[in-house]
Parts: C-alpha cells; structure tokens; sequence
C-alpha cells in the first residue's frame, strides 16, 4: 500500500509484462480454480480500459490522505451485508467484526472455504445470500 502512494510508479509496475504485477495478486490469493483463464482475460481487459489502474490505486492512495475533511458520521445506517472469505490472504478475520462494528443493522456472512475472491468461488451461495437481503429491504 506504501507504493501505491507514489504517482504513476505502482501502475508501471503492475502493468508491465502482461501485467504481472496484478496477475501475481490474484495468482497468491485464491484456490487454485478460482479463476479459468478467460475470466482472467477479462480482469485483463478491465485493467486495460484508460484510467482503470489509476481508479483502483487511488482507493489505497485515498488512505492515507490527511487533507479529506472528516465525514459527518461513521456510522452506516442502511441496513448492510458484509461477505467475508475466512480464507483471504489480505484480509485477517478480526477486520469483519471491526467493519461490521459501524454498521446500526449489519450482518456478517462468513464464508469459511472461501478466499478473497468469494464473488468467483461461491457464487450460487452468495447470490442466495444477496436476494435474501435485498428481498428483505423491499
């Protein structure tokens, strides 16, 4: 997240060589059949799309920025489903209970044969998951 601060280096980096910096991301923080190699063509694709890369650095750059003014509140007030892959190589556990800890009516779904990358190895319980709650709110 450090590198990501610096300007145009981490998209370099991450784009050079068939994008094998973004490639050795998703090839360390999955299951091994996670991803076929046309939905990582896609990924691909997407990285490729002007100001793509940029778009998705700058949420990390946004971290550490101290000029943002404060929000208004912290607390989420929609109601609000947090997946969570107990397997993520990023992402430790605790951060699920802290999230979910700004949510007024939260909910923590733990998937626990799961890696970051829930959306593409436990799609049909997600989506079960995802129609239960926004059938709830209607």
């Amino acid at each position: 997240m450090f590198l990501y601060q610096l300007p145009r280096v981490p998209e370099v980096v991450l784009s050079a060589d068939g994008w094998r910096g973004l490639r050795w991301f998703i090839d360390t923080s999955n299951s091994e059949e996670t991803f076929a190699p046309s939905v990582i063509e896609r990924y691909r694709e997407a990285w490729e799309q002007p100001g793509a890369i940029t778009g998705m650095l700058n949420w990390y750059r946004a971290l550490f920025r101290r000029d943002a003014p404060d929000p208004p509140t912290t607390e989420v007030s929609v109601p609000t489903m947090l997946v969570w892959g107990t397997q993520d190589a990023y992402l430790v556990p605790e951060m699920a209970a802290a999230s979910l800890d700004y949510c007024r009516d939260g909910r923590l779904e733990r998937f626990e044969d799961a890696t970051h990358w829930v959306q593409h190895e436990r799609p049909e319980r997600l989506n079960d998951l995802l129609l239960e709650q926004f059938e709830g709110e209607a």
